[in-house]
C-alpha cells in the first residue's frame, strides 16, 4: 500500500473517531439542564457520509472482496428492514436503520487495506484521552453547577457527554483500558494512560465498569512472566480479597465510608436495594419486558424501533438481537460470534496489540450480559478494525507458506 493510501485509511479512522467525540444531537445532550461542549449536528448521518465515502473508494480497488464475517453483517441490515412490512414505523426508525448499514461498512473497509495495526491502536489511544478528560469535564461541571454530588443517586443522570451516557462510556473506557495497559511499552506514557482511565470509569459510576476493571488487573495477577516467579501474585491474590472482605465487614454501618460506598454500589438500583432487581437497578424487569415483546415477532423480530420498550435498550447482546431480528437474527449471531472468536483465539499469539485485542474480546462480552454494548459506535470501530486486520494476516501467512 502506497504511502498516501496508508494516509487515507487513518484519516477515515480518525474523523469517525472525531464524530464521536464531538458530535451530537441537541436534544441528547441537555439532559436535566447540562450542556457539555459538542457540535450540534446528528452524528449518525455524519458516519453515514464517512463511511460511505470509503466503502466508494474502496469499490474502486484492483481486488474487492469480502467474507463470511461482511456476509452476516450485511444480512443483519437486510432482517431489520423485514419488520417495515408489519410494525408501525415511528420516525426514529430510518436513523436506527443506517446506524445498521455501519458495520457492515466499517468491516469491508478495513478488510480491503493493509494498515499497520500498531499506528490505529495509537489513534484509539488518543481518543481515549479525549474522551478521558471530557468525563472529567463532565464531572467538573456537574459538582461547580450544583447539580449533584458524586454520591447522588441522580448524578449518572446528568453525566452525558457527546459519545453516550455513563454504562457506554464505561465499556469503552474499559476496552481502551485494557488495550492501553497491553501495548504501551514505555511505563512513563503507560502509567498516566491507565490512571487516566481508571479514573473515568470510576467518573461514570458504572459499577460493572468498575467491578471489570477490578477483576482485570486482578486477573493480570495470573499472567506470568517470562524469567520471573509469579508465586507471590497468586498468594496476593488470594488474600487480597479476604483482606478487604474482612475490612468492609468492620467499617461502621453508620460511616461516611460505608454509607458512600453503599450509594455508590446502589447506583440506579430500585428503592428495594436488597432484592436481586434492586441490585441490578430493575434489568430483571426490563428483561421480562423485552421478553414479552419478543413473542410477539419471534421469528424475525421488532426491527431497530424501542418505542415498545419505552425507548430502552434490552441491556443484553442476546435478547437486543433476539428483539431486533428474532430467531433468524439470534442463529446469525451465534455464527458471527463462533467465527470471530475462532479467528480471535488463532491469531492471539501474532502479537501483542492482538492478544490485548483477544482480552478486550472477552471484556467485551462479559459487559455484553448486561449492557447493550456491541453495537456502539466505538465499540464496532475497535471490535471489526481488529477482526479485518486478523483476517489479513491470516491470509497473508498462508500465502508466505505457500
Amino acid at each position: 500500500m502506497t504511502k498516501t493510501k496508508n494516509h487515507i485509511l487513518y484519516i477515515y479512522l480518525s474523523f469517525f473517531l472525531l464524530t464521536v467525540l464531538f458530535f451530537s444531537k441537541n436534544e441528547a445532550l441537555t439532559n436535566n439542564g447540562v450542556v457539555i461542549p459538542f457540535i450540534n449536528i446528528n452524528p449518525v448521518y455524519l458516519l453515514l457520509a464517512i463511511l460511505l465515502l470509503g466503502f466508494l473508494y474502496t469499490l474502486f480497488q484492483a481486488h474487492f472482496v469480502i467474507d463470511a464475517i461482511s456476509g452476516i453483517l450485511l444480512l443483519r441490515f437486510f432482517l431489520c428492514l423485514i419488520p417495515l412490512a408489519y410494525i408501525d414505523v415511528p420516525s426514529s426508525y430510518w436513523g436506527n436503520l443506517v446506524d445498521a448499514c455501519f458495520p457492515f461498512l466499517i468491516y469491508t473497509f478495513f478488510l480491503n487495506h493493509k494498515f499497520q495495526i500498531e499506528k490505529a491502536v495509537r489513534i484509539f489511544i488518543f481518543f481515549g484521552i479525549i474522551l478521558g478528560l471530557q468525563c472529567f469535564l463532565a464531572y467538573s461541571t456537574i459538582i461547580n453547577s450544583g447539580y449533584a454530588t458524586y454520591f447522588d443517586l441522580w448524578y449518572k443522570n446528568y453525566f452525558v457527554i457527546p459519545a453516550g451516557a455513563t454504562n457506554d462510556l464505561s465499556a469503552t473506557l474499559l476496552s481502551l483500558l485494557i488495550l492501553g495497559d497491553l501495548t504501551i511499552e514505555k511505563k512513563r506514557y503507560r502509567w498516566p494512560f491507565v490512571l487516566l482511565m481508571v479514573i473515568s470509569i470510576a467518573l461514570t459510576k458504572s459499577r460493572t465498569g468498575v467491578i471489570l476493571s477490578i477483576l482485570f488487573f486482578l486477573a493480570k495477577l495470573f499472567i506470568k512472566e517470562k524469567g520471573h516467579s509469579n508465586l507471590w501474585k497468586r498468594i496476593l491474590i488470594v488474600v487480597l480479597p479476604i483482606v478487604l472482605v474482612i475490612t468492609f465487614l468492620n467499617i461502621p454501618k453508620n460511616s461516611a465510608i460505608f454509607q458512600g460506598m453503599e450509594m455508590f454500589f446502589s447506583g440506579f438500583a430500585d428503592s428495594d436495594n436488597n432484592s436481586i432487581n434492586g441490585l441490578l437497578s430493575g434489568r430483571l424487569d426490563v428483561f421480562s419486558n423485552v421478553i414479552h415483546e419478543i413473542g410477539k415477532h419471534p421469528i424475525f423480530g421488532n426491527g431497530v424501533t424501542y418505542v415498545q420498550l419505552q425507548n430502552m435498550r434490552s441491556h443484553n447482546a442476546f435478547l437486543g438481537i433476539l428483539y431486533e431480528n428474532g430467531m433468524v437474527g439470534l442463529l446469525f449471531f451465534f455464527v458471527f460470534l463462533y467465527i470471530a472468536f475462532k479467528r480471535i483465539i488463532k491469531m492471539r499469539n501474532c502479537n501483542k496489540y492482538y492478544y490485548a485485542f483477544f482480552i478486550v474480546a472477552l471484556f467485551i462480552f462479559i459487559n455484553s450480559m448486561v449492557e447493550e454494548i456491541l453495537f456502539r459506535h466505538s465499540i464496532v470501530l475497535l471490535g471489526l478494525m481488529f477482526l479485518a486486520s486478523m483476517k489479513r494476516h491470516w491470509k497473508d501467512e498462508e500465502i508466505n507458506h505457500v
